[in-house]
């Protein structure tokens, strides 16, 4: 299949001239779309007929001459050769400044005429190759920095999480943005009335001359530069080009300029961390030995991190005072909790002695009251106790005395204690055990662990029957308490393990909702484990699982 007749539009404004190349172009293949005389003409047909090339003359009647309408033709996407015949050295330097793709001289030759035309047309259609090829990989290089962006900031982000400690997470900041967006990266917070250097990062570990340098030479607050700017007004700053006028207007005197100079600072941002309204920090990145520049994608950039960085230096600062703050509820707990023991003992032997003078007057209007009050104490000396054992769980100091015993005797010894509490709930215990079954733990632990399970079958169980598994093999012994009654919610499985979490309501069920989170915390003491299954209105079931060997002694 022959190739389509290349189109070519004549601008001559010498008729016979314009007829003779009309008549040569059709004689070599070409099509000529039109002959025209005028520049405005020319830019006409250029509009509308779309040639594959524009044959110009330089001289051209009226007010515009070939080579203005050519410049206005190359802005149209059609290469334009000229046809010349003698021009001033001024002419043909405005028409090389139009990017000819060509000259023909008068007279031309055909063969010429014809090779000009080819090599325009394909010189044309190979820069449209060559432009658009660079247009792709344009946009695949802003494609794949954008896919690095977001890669980057998905590491960040990891990276901020991983601790809740807030100098480890403001370090984390500076180091982040090294070396990839930054030679130098700084963050300064919020002080008093003033600010201080939070963190300083270096690619090339500088940081002492720097530290030195603003401990020097701090920089005023009403700087209209650099982080006071910033965290005073909320606004991000961008300083394309470290200028001497901008060094200069940093600098307090010709010593902190020479040292700024020093840095041989290039280009800098500065981004504000944002912590519910307020600029609470100010994040620097600058660039110096790596001799590159920001612009301002680069400040849009620095925003979208400085975001994911105020959210994770809010974390950190929550959690710490959230830590100050149950530092301060333990503290108070143990405090009070021992501060409770002494007058709740004396309480607690008072009537015990009151109860002994009563039963040898055989006091029936005392006796039931005073038993009345032994209980009372008795819970109150139980919920100080389980607030001893949060705070020296909390301090690591829940110590283990290990043994080796027979694990059925206690059981039983535990559910004849709740035997009247289980009549008066109108509940069953049924205990499930071998004859003998030997382990190692801690006596008294193992004691408050089936204490608080039992306790709480019978609170929860509706009345019904509760059974009491005990069972064990080579490798370990389980406990298993099953009651009947309410259940439990599926959305508080993973939290009922948790200091003061509740699965009910504490109007219609008392308690601190301690005694699963010590549970827990003593099984886990153990080298064991506690679950449960529950089904909300058909009971739930407990299960201790302890290795034969339980138990190590020392801190929990």
């Amino acid at each position: 299949m022959n190739a389509p007749a290349q189109k070519i539009l004549v601008v001559e404004d010498e008729n016979i001239v314009a007829m003779d190349l009309r008549t040569t172009l059709t004689r070599l293949g070409s099509e000529v779309v039109d002959t025209v005389g005028t520049g405005p003409q020319a830019i006409e047909q250029v509009e509308q007929r779309q040639p594959d090339l524009v044959l110009m003359d330089i001289q051209l009647r009226g007010y515009m001459d070939g080579i203005e309408a050519a410049d206005r033709i190359r802005h149209l996407d059609v290469p334009v050769v000229y046809l010349t015949a003698f021009s001033d050295d001024a002419t043909l330097r405005r028409a090389r400044d139009t990017e000819p793709f060509g000259y023909v001289l008068k007279p031309f030759d055909d063969r010429e005429l014809q090779i000009v035309i080819e090599l325009g047309i394909h010189r044309h259609r190979a820069q449209k190759e060559h432009d658009q090829l660079l247009r792709e990989q344009a946009a695949r290089a802003a494609v794949e920095k954008e896919h690095r962006w977001s890669r980057f900031l998905a590491d960040a982000s990891e990276q901020l999480s991983k601790s809740l400690d807030v100098q480890v997470t403001l370090d984390t900041i500076t180091r982040l943005a090294v070396p990839d967006l930054a030679d130098w990266a700084a963050l300064h917070v919020r002080e008093g009335h003033g600010f201080k250097l939070a963190s300083l990062y270096h690619a090339h570990g500088n940081e002492g001359a720097v530290r030195e340098m603003l401990h020097r030479y701090p920089l005023a607050p009403d700087l209209p530069h650099a982080y006071p700017h910033v965290m005073r007004t909320g606004q991000a700053e961008l300083i394309p080009e470290f200028s001497e006028k901008v060094l200069a207007s940093i600098a307090s005197d010709a010593e902190n300029l020479r040292l700024l100079q020093l840095l041989t600072l290039k280009s800098q941002i500065c981004v504000p961390l944002i912590i519910r309204g307020e600029s609470r920090a100010a994040l620097t990145l600058a660039f110096a030995e790596s001799n590159r520049r920001y612009g301002p994608e680069d400040l849009t950039h620095g925003m979208q991190l400085a975001a994911r960085c105020a959210i994770a230096m809010e974390n950190a600062e929550l959690f710490h005072q959230a830590e100050q703050a149950v530092g301060l509820r333990d503290e108070f707990l143990s405090v009070a909790s021992h501060e409770l023991r002494t007058p709740l003992s004396t309480m607690q032997l008072v009537l015990q002695s009151l109860q002994r003078t009563a039963r040898k007057l055989d006091s029936d209007e005392l006796i039931p009251k005073i038993e009345r009050l032994l209980r009372q104490v008795s819970r109150l000396a139980e919920l100080v106790t389980k607030l001893l054992d949060v705070t020296r769980i909390g301090a690591g100091q829940l110590h283990l005395d290990v043994e080796e015993f027979d694990l059925v005797p206690v059981v039983r010894e535990i559910v004849e204690r709740f035997a009247e509490q289980a009549l008066s709930a109108g509940a069953s215990l049924r205990v499930h055990s071998p004859t003998l079954l030997i382990g190692r733990a801690d006596r008294s632990r193992f004691d408050q662990v089936v204490t608080n399970l039992l306790s709480n079958a019978i609170k929860f169980g509706g009345g019904k029957p509760v059974d009491i598994t005990l069972q064990g093999d080579a490798s370990r012994l389980q406990l298993t308490v099953r009651d009947h009654g309410i259940g439990i919610a599926p959305e508080y499985l993973a939290r009922i393990f948790n200091r003061f979490e509740r699965a009910v309501s504490s109007r219609h069920y008392g308690g601190l909702g301690l005694g699963l989170y010590i549970t827990r915390r003593i099984v886990e003491a153990h080298g064991g484990t506690v679950q449960v299954d529950s089904v909300p209105g058909a009971g739930a079931a407990f299960t201790i699982n302890l290795p034969v060997g339980a138990g190590r002694a020392g801190g929990a």
